[in-house]
């Protein structure tokens, strides 16, 4: 691989070209030991090794019959095996509030050089909202706004990367749920009109005053008022 590769895969192949046709040994110096038993085809020559986690260092050698010697260049390989570390930090778990706007933060670190992380939102399992920020060095603390654009139940959670590729979760989601504000979800009575109750039921009218000026109050209903003339006839 390229000099100063950082990655999680264990399995690497160590490759070089050897452009001599009296080749008499080629050979790869892995931190320190040498295996002059190369795979190759004429001008390639590969090992397949499994390497641990940390820092390595490695040189390919070529010798023809004459005894010339030739090298590559010194390389380096990192291989980084462990995840970062997420930590949600606000809003609160099971938070629930009548606002639409809200302050999301993560707290991440990385024992050697974090990449990005993104805010995930889901509603009703569904995405609502991604967003990632790039990120350098072993610590940070991210911060989005988000304006939700509708009450309803949310979840939420960040997800982090480092340069070798290891992610990590936050240990579990999180909840908030937006409700609608007093003034939105409850009514209010007209002004100069008043209402009862009983058992549930809403009553119209508890006095005459309460209907219309052609109208009366009878059993909490306005009811029209109905004049009826009768005409006496006198006999003598």
């Amino acid at each position: 691989p390229a000099n100063n590769t950082i990655n999680n895969q264990q399995n690497q192949i160590l490759n070089f070209t050897c452009n001599e046709s009296l080749l008499s040994l080629a050979w790869i110096n892995f931190n320190g030991t040498v295996n002059n038993s190369l795979s190759n085809n004429s001008l390639n020559h590969w090992w397949n090794i499994t390497i641990d986690e940390g820092l390595h260092n490695y040189t390919g050698y070529c010798n023809d019959t004459a005894g010339n010697l030739a090298s590559t260049e010194e390389r380096i390989i990192r291989l980084d095996l462990t995840n970062p570390n997420t930590t949600l930090i606000s809003p609160a778990n099971s938070l629930s509030s009548t606002g639409l706007t809200y302050n999301f933060n993560c707290n991440l670190s990385d024992d050697f050089n974090l990449t990005n992380t993104t805010l995930y939102v889901w509603k009703s399992g569904i995405e609502n909202y991604l967003n990632t920020t790039s990120l350098s060095g072993t610590e940070n603390n991210t911060n989005w706004t988000v304006t939700f654009s509708s009450t309803g139940a949310y979840t939420w959670n960040c997800l982090s990367y480092d340069q070798a590729g290891n992610y990590d979760w936050a240990d579990s989601n999180r909840t908030l749920t937006i409700t609608a504000a007093d003034s939105e979800s409850s009514s209010s009575s007209s002004s100069g009109s008043s209402s009862g109750s009983s058992g549930g039921n809403a009553y119209e009218c508890s006095t005459s005053a309460d209907c219309p000026a052609d109208e009366y109050c009878y059993d909490h209903k306005c009811m029209k008022i109905f004049y009826e003339f009768l005409v006496c006839d006198n006999h003598l």
